[in-house]
């Protein structure tokens, strides 16, 4: 039973290692582009968030860069989209415990 508590144990750090080199990996390669991206973008997304008509745009597709102001608009796809994404986490959250207890346990969906 020790030897099986301690390749359960070396499984969990060897998978713990490769999403830790998996996220630097991410990192590693998505930092230059994203320089390169706002650098060379910014004055274009500072356009479409600079005039009112056009502001809804960024707050759609790039919502980490607009500056926020109080449209109506904005407001309804800002919560909108919280809603979305927290139902989105708590629906993968929900199905990727069932399915890892069904491995560890060894049971049948």
């Amino acid at each position: 039973m020790k030897t099986k508590n301690n390749i359960a144990k070396g499984t969990f750090w060897s998978a713990a290692a490769f999403y830790v080199i998996i996220a630097f990996e991410f990192l590693y390669m998505a930092s230059p582009f994203a320089i390169y991206f706002y650098s060379v973008y910014g004055p274009v997304l500072n356009f479409f968030n600079d005039h009112a008509l056009l502001s809804w745009l960024g707050s759609f597709f790039l919502p980490h860069v607009v500056r926020h102001t109080s449209s109506p608009v904005i407001n309804a796809l800002t919560i909108t989209g919280a809603v979305l994404a927290i139902g989105g986490f708590l629906a993968f959250c929900i199905g990727a415990c069932q399915v890892y207890y069904s491995k560890l346990r060894k049971k049948v969906l």
